[in-house]
């Protein structure tokens, strides 16, 4: 099976507003039955086989005020 994944802020973190921090970056895995983790682009497919399990971490929202 192939999987697709299409997500946002990967790389460039999500942005605070009015003096707040920024958000964290997400990330996209594919740990395989072997064990083994491949690390996916935020725009990126790869093939999976049975026992693979597919991981997304979502980017944390930037926060707001001081």
């Amino acid at each position: 099976m192939t999987a697709t994944v299409l997500s946002l802020h990967r790389i460039t973190v999500p942005a605070g507003l009015a003096g707040g921090q920024p958000g964290k970056p997400g990330l996209n895995l594919v740990q395989r039955s072997d064990g083994s983790v491949k690390q996916l682009t935020g725009n990126d497919k790869v093939e999976m086989a049975s026992g693979d399990i597919f991981i997304m971490h979502t980017p944390g929202g930037g926060g707001f005020g001081r």
